[in-house]
């Protein structure tokens, strides 16, 4: 019976080539359209993956704002400011939270033996280097005694390496001068694709100690006082918890600036972790939908033909 069945099988093939090849061609069509669906849509969010990579794995930027709510007795419009005692309280009390850094952002006039210019400066903690991707090219990132004595010293983007030294040596251990105040090389910054940003491109920027720019260069903001950050920076401990690690950094800020928890207006925030999420939703949904429709256009296309083996003589 085996044996009839794979004849009959034959026969039909040899009896109607040009449908029978027709009818492999829309299967191997139809796999071909998944598989390249499918590839298409790993490849996109693989590709956003690595763009949010050149600004730094995990991260939860977080700004201040305004409160849009009353609470404590406080009026809604409040302006927010984070304060450098925010990040104490995060470390001691956020257990969800692995690494938070304070940033200082502002600009200033840097020049050297051979040319000036105006660049974006940031100042941070060690542990700055360790949140976002700052590849160095020579030299080293500031250190822990580079904050606690709040040392002159700073990191340099490749493009401000590239406008204020003609040749490349002898960079290390050169003296700025930065507004004036003067600053060793430390570390030179190696150049780098970034597709994702806050504050401009790192290649563009100098980066000081924390301690050192709040004493030497302060945001020239006229509301500005000791102790203020322009942002600050923090790392989940687990990828999993995310969502309660910001419910976290919410209530204890919200506890020192008395806001409700609940205002997302109080405090803004660029999680990087929930944008990967969405894109990688989106693109799950595409790759579902189009490999669905490509499915379809497949059945109709090769109904006709494979009806042939319904019907063998």
């Amino acid at each position: 019976m085996l044996g009839d069945l794979f004849q009959h099988v034959f026969d039909s093939l040899l009896r109607n080539k040009l449908r029978s090849f027709l009818t492999m061609a829309g299967i191997a069509w139809g796999v071909a359209s998944i598989v390249l669906i499918v590839a298409m849509g790993d490849g996109f969010r693989d590709g956003q993956r690595k763009n949010m990579r050149g600004l730094g794995e995990n991260l939860v930027i977080v700004f201040g704002g305004r409160t849009e709510k009353q609470a404590g007795g406080q009026r809604a419009g409040r302006r927010i400011r984070l304060t450098y005692d925010d990040v104490r309280a995060i470390r001691a009390e956020c257990y969800l939270v692995s690494r938070v850094v304070p940033e200082l952002q502002g600009e200033v006039r840097a020049a050297s033996p051979f040319n000036s210019g105006t660049f974006e400066v940031s100042g941070s903690e060690p542990e700055f280097n360790q949140l976002r991707t700052i590849p160095l090219a020579a030299g080293r990132f500031f250190n822990e005694r580079d904050e606690a004595e709040a040392q002159r010293v700073c990191v340099i983007g490749d493009k401000v390496r590239t406008q204020l030294f003609a040749q490349p040596p002898g960079v290390l251990g050169a003296e700025i001068r930065l507004n004036g105040v003067p600053f060793r090389i430390a570390g030179v910054m190696a150049d780098k694709n970034q597709n994702s940003s806050y504050s401009g491109r790192d290649v563009n920027k100098i980066f000081l100690p924390y301690s050192t720019m709040a004493r030497d260069l302060p945001p020239k903001d006229p509301t500005h006082q000791p102790g203020y950050l322009s942002n600050l920076i923090y790392q989940p401990r687990e990828l999993g918890q995310w969502k309660a690690a910001q419910e976290q950094v919410r209530r204890i800020v919200g506890r020192n600036h008395a806001f409700d928890a609940a205002d997302d207006g109080a405090i803004r925030m660029w999680d990087t972790i929930e944008n990967a999420q969405l894109v990688d939703n989106i693109f799950t949904s595409m790759t579902a939908f189009l490999c669905s429709a490509a499915h379809k256009t497949w059945r109709a296309s090769a109904s006709g033909p494979i009806k042939l083996f319904a019907n063998w003589d």
